[in-house]
């Protein structure tokens, strides 16, 4: 089975609105393809569990899966020498 994975771009533990549409355009190649879509969210901290957190947010967003990733090298600007690891982890 194939797998999609849609990087999310976290600001102040909410996801950026193109990383957003992002996962609307693959939750579409999921669909027709039969895929699952992965969410890959890094966070330098634990993010809050609710009604509008962020997981909450990307399961409306289309994803069937989030992989959270955390780690406190994560805080800074995404870049690939700090969440390429991550990523490939």
């Amino acid at each position: 089975m194939a797998n999609i994975l849609v990087y999310i771009d976290v600001q102040g533990n909410r996801p950026h609105p193109r990383s957003l549409t992002a996962l609307n355009y693959g939750r579409r190649i999921a669909s027709q393809y039969g895929a699952t879509l992965y969410a890959v969210l890094p966070c330098a901290k634990t993010p809050t569990y609710g009604s509008d957190d962020i997981i909450s947010v990307v399961s409306r967003y289309g994803a069937d899966k989030a992989l959270l990733v955390q780690g406190d090298h994560l805080a800074g600007p995404p870049l690939a020498c700090t969440h390429l690891d991550a990523i490939v982890a």
